[in-house]
């Protein structure tokens, strides 16, 4: 799925789901590339199945009412965050996140932070391209 704002643009991938039977059966792993002023990163994170259900509720939230969040973070603790924010009272929308490597390139942390406003209009093409992740939906890696 890509979201894009002029030259700004994140792509998310889901590539592989935990099968059923795993201790972490539903967990999703999904592959991030931004591109952001003119800032580029990439990252994968596993996100756990129920923090991604959380995520998608709060998402179809955010496209019902206009108003509110919607954070997706991965299994490791500040690793990866996507968000999804109103950022006013008539419900423009921007998103905005973290990607991190720690420990690359000779024990140095990599992290791009980023951020642009979108058209609230696309909220809906969103909200189903994370449905389908939901439904188990993947691309190969």
């Amino acid at each position: 799925m890509l979201i894009q704002s002029g030259n700004n643009n994140v792509e998310i991938v889901a590539t592989e789901v935990e099968p059923v039977g795993s201790p972490r059966a539903g967990d999703i792993r999904v592959n991030l590339d931004v591109n952001s002023e003119g800032f580029h990163g990439c990252s994968s994170a596993w996100v756990a199945v129920d923090d991604f259900a959380d995520f998608l509720r709060q998402l179809q939230e955010l496209e019902a009412a206009r108003k509110g969040i919607a954070v997706l973070r991965s299994m490791s603790p500040g690793a990866t965050q996507l968000e999804f924010k109103a950022i006013d009272r008539w419900g423009h929308i921007a998103i905005r996140g973290r990607l991190t490597k720690y420990g690359h390139a000779g024990g140095f942390d990599h992290v791009l932070e980023f951020g642009f406003e979108i058209e609230s209009d696309r909220l809906a093409e969103i909200v189903a391209g994370f449905r389908r992740i939901a439904r188990g939906d993947i691309s190969s890696p």
